[in-house]
């Protein structure tokens, strides 16, 4: 496969194409984000097809670290995303990359989180990224989106009335992710690929309008080449420019916030001299900071009209809320008051089946990581090895409650941040199982074992459901690897 790397790069097609990738890397400084190494997303199409080929080629030459191809199965298109999965993990043998498979439902998720699936899939295929990225010690996350794709970013993003920075189109580097092929058009890549008799597989969902980017890449894209020959370099001209500005932006922000965002608040004299819109960039910069989550514009009116009061509440998205009070505005997490409406009770755990009250699913011990034998009734969720030697007295279950942390990975996690996070929904946190002993916690169900024992000997857990039952375990927070 090297040799074949090295013609696909050395055609004219393909310069230039490793030239334009070269060009953002350079451009936007992600040569230290890859030189710690990347997970790729592949999903077999064309696109992601060339970023693992032109990532690989960049290894060989020293100018990537450590690479890992990483696919979602998103479990919607059956016989069609299984052949999808299967060709990635032949395209990553062949290149000799490592490869992680992971099988989500996510129609079952978007239901329970209410959310739509385009949304759901998308926020599943980061928070895989970025687990994968922090277990194999990679710095960076990259991703395959290409001018074609920011060109659509951007309409869309207009239609919804977005500002300069949702105009602004996809930022070639956001965090530790990483676009290398923003540059490059889906036309570039497509005609590279078919040149160098490349194959990809290609997502019969994309031929539908349902979807809201295929409409307007099926209807409205080729429409905009009567105004302009390469629409995508004019929206990308448009997205250095804009990023420009709103850079300026965020400096003169952060620096007020610096200033006046102080123990966790800010005083109400100070907002009500700010314009609506840099008060709006006030508002996001400090939920950025604090709550990891952003705001909508649509929500601004309301505080704007707040501010005069001497006491005021507003819900924000999220379940947090603005307040003023005794002169002061600050933004609270509400999810901090929401209890769960369910919860599996504390039942002692022993060798073998155990049922629990109320809980659908069984949870498994055994001496052995061998779960077989119990294959012909239950369907193995999730499982986990746990020393035998820091286990104190036995092991419980039960769900989630306030206050709960406890140690693995080499820091103690606290679980609401976990649980915050992984996004799971408030009132199904407490069917997450947990697993203790008398002296804390020792595995929370999707997370991580208590790391202080010696691995020889080892108790084997696993959460499972009867076959007979159609999806009743709550299985938001859990990824299952292949």
């Amino acid at each position: 496969m090297i040799n074949k790397l090295n013609a696909i790069f050395s055609s004219k097609n393909g310069l230039y194409a490793l030239s334009q990738i070269e060009k953002a890397i350079t451009e936007f400084d992600m040569q230290p984000l890859l030189d710690g190494g990347a997970v790729v997303g592949l999903s077999g199409g064309a696109d992601s097809v060339m970023l693992l080929l032109a990532l690989s080629r960049l290894k060989l030459e020293g100018r990537v670290g450590r690479i890992v191809a990483v696919h979602i199965n998103h479990m919607i298109r059956g016989e069609e995303a299984d052949r999808d999965e299967e060709f990635c993990r032949s395209l990553a043998a062949r290149l000799d990359v490592p490869f992680r498979s992971y099988r989500i439902d996510i129609p079952h998720i978007a239901e329970l989180r209410k959310k739509g699936i385009e949304e759901t899939a998308r926020d599943e295929r980061y928070r895989v990224f970025f687990e994968t990225a922090r277990e194999e010690w990679l710095r960076s996350v990259a991703i395959a989106h290409n001018a074609t794709d920011n060109l659509e970013t951007i309409l869309i993003n207009i239609m919804r009335g977005a500002g300069i920075d949702g105009a602004a189109g996809i930022p070639p580097v956001r965090d530790n992710i990483i676009r290398p092929l923003i540059n490059l058009t889906k036309a570039e890549i497509t005609s590279l690929l078919n040149s160098s008799d490349i194959p990809y597989v290609t997502d019969s969902t994309n031929e539908s309008t349902e979807y809201s980017r295929n409409y307007v890449r099926l209807e409205i894209l080729p429409r905009l080449c009567h105004l302009s020959p390469e629409p995508e370099k004019m929206a990308s001209r448009l997205s250095r420019n804009l990023r420009s500005d709103a850079s300026i932006l965020d400096e003169i922000t952060s620096e007020y916030v610096s200033l006046h965002y102080r123990n966790g608040r800010i005083p109400q004299e100070e907002l009500k001299k700010l314009k609506k819109p840099f008060l709006f960039r006030v508002l996001r910069e400090i939920l950025k900071q604090n709550f990891n989550c952003s705001i909508e514009y649509t929500h601004l009116d309301a505080i704007w009209s707040g501010l005069e009061k001497c006491e005021f509440s507003y819900s924000l998205p999220g379940m947090l809320r603005f307040t003023i009070k005794d002169g002061y505005a600050f933004l609270e997490d509400d999810r901090r008051d929401a209890q769960s409406t369910e919860s599996i009770p504390e039942t002692a755990l022993k060798e073998g089946i155990n049922t629990v009250e109320g809980f659908s699913s069984v949870i498994i011990l055994s001496d052995t990581p061998d779960f077989e034998s119990y294959s012909n009734v239950y369907k193995i969720s999730i499982s986990a090895a746990i020393p035998s030697d820091i286990i104190n007295d036995g092991l419980m279950l039960r769900g989630k409650q306030d206050g709960d942390c406890y140690t693995y990975g080499g820091s103690t996690r606290k679980l609401k941040k976990l649980f915050n996070d992984r996004n799971i929904p408030t009132d199904m946190r407490g069917l997450v199982p947990v697993i203790l002993d008398k002296k804390g916690i020792v595995w929370v169900a999707g997370f991580g074992v208590r790391g202080e024992g010696e691995l020889e000997r080892q108790t084997y857990i696993a959460i499972a459901e009867p076959l007979s039952v159609n999806s009743a375990f709550k299985k938001f927070y859990i990824t299952e690897r292949k």
